[in-house]
């Protein structure tokens, strides 16, 4: 199976029933608010011309189902209107409007095909901090926890499939997947990256929310070390295996000698994770950037060596001890990338 099949089981991602349903839940939206403003597709297609403000975000937060106390969750929202195509999927314009088209199965929708995703995440959210007693709070962070180390090791896998190809029919460069054959012209790991890098984001959120409001006997109950690992979100980098598979070199090492730097300096409003899938080698390597992510607002591409954290080398160091680092605020970085 593979990893979008994965997201699809309840909890991750909605069946092609629920997803008419979106559709439905979205036109209802569309005409409750058609006074007050864009319709939601018209939108989610402004946004990616200009940075919606505060308010719009607020709206389009609604159409996902979030309440106005929760402010502090307006990020799901904000992430969501950035949110990776899965593959198989290619997003459309007609008449103003974005709309979504799976090539396998030739239907079409209103709705982004992980946008349950993002709705669910608020969901697991707000019922934790509003309905659960702390018991079941005690028992959900286990079981998440459980859950998201064995979708890591799913995306590791998953991800180590993929393989860039050069089309000498089209002159130009596609993925594809060593294990099912299936092909894609855009990198398709950010899709498979966004559903752990949203658990893992909910794991942290959850958390701070038990150091901050929980009760002593939750904060016992809850295995901190074990959280806190899980929501650090920055040991998101494939195996070195994934470096050996990649055959035309797109992950790996340059030998030329000048490098151009790239500063990337995180703050205390960037919480983990910070949305960097880091191949371990030595040096340090970005394998891939999370879209919507505080790692995306800056120019990393895949290839780019890790050279400074802090001011400290760190290109020969272990890669748990960089990660350590990792969770410093401020944390200023410094990437090479070689010319």
């Amino acid at each position: 199976s593979s990893i979008f099949e994965f997201c699809l089981r309840p909890g991750f991602m909605a069946s092609s029933e629920d997803v008419d349903a979106r559709a439905e839940t979205a036109k209802e939206w569309q005409e409750q608010d058609e006074q007050e403003g864009e319709k939601v597709s018209n939108f989610l297609l402004k946004s990616k011309q200009v940075q919606p403000s505060r308010a719009e975000l607020r709206r389009y937060a609604r159409h996902l189902g979030m309440e106005p106390k929760d402010e502090d969750l307006l990020w799901i929202a904000d992430e969501a209107l950035s949110a990776p195509m899965p593959i198989g999927w290619t997003e459309h314009e007609r008449g103003g409007r974005v709309f979504y088209f799976n090539t396998k199965t030739g239907n079409s929708t209103w709705v982004h095909p992980l946008e349950n995703l993002y709705r669910d995440t608020y969901k697991t959210i707000s019922k934790f901090r509003n309905k659960f007693m702390d018991d079941e709070r005690a028992r959900k962070m286990r079981d998440m926890h459980k859950e998201t180390q064995r979708l890591e090791k799913f995306v590791r896998e998953e991800t180590i499939n993929w393989v860039q190809r050069r089309s000498a029919e089209h002159g130009r460069n596609f993925w594809w997947n060593a294990k099912s054959g299936d092909s894609s012209w855009d990198d398709p790991r950010p899709s498979l990256l966004v559903s752990l890098y949203l658990r893992m984001k909910m794991l942290y959120v959850l958390f701070q929310w038990i150091k901050d409001h929980g009760s002593a006997e939750l904060k016992q109950q809850v295995q901190v070390d074990d959280v806190v690992a899980a929501g650090t979100g920055e040991d998101l980098g494939a195996p070195r295996a994934l470096a050996d598979s990649s055959r035309d070199g797109t992950v790996g090492h340059s030998s030329e000698p000048t490098p151009h730097r790239i500063q990337a300096n995180f703050t205390a409003e960037d919480a983990p994770p910070l949305g960097l899938n880091m191949l371990w080698s030595t040096p340090p390597v970005v394998e891939a950037i999370i879209p919507g992510t505080p790692a995306a607002r800056f120019d990393l591409k895949t290839g780019d060596q890790l050279a400074l954290v802090n001011g400290v080398d760190v290109r020969s160091l272990p890669h748990t001890h960089i990660v350590g680092m990792f969770r410093e605020r401020p944390l200023d970085c410094v990437f090479l990338r070689m010319a």
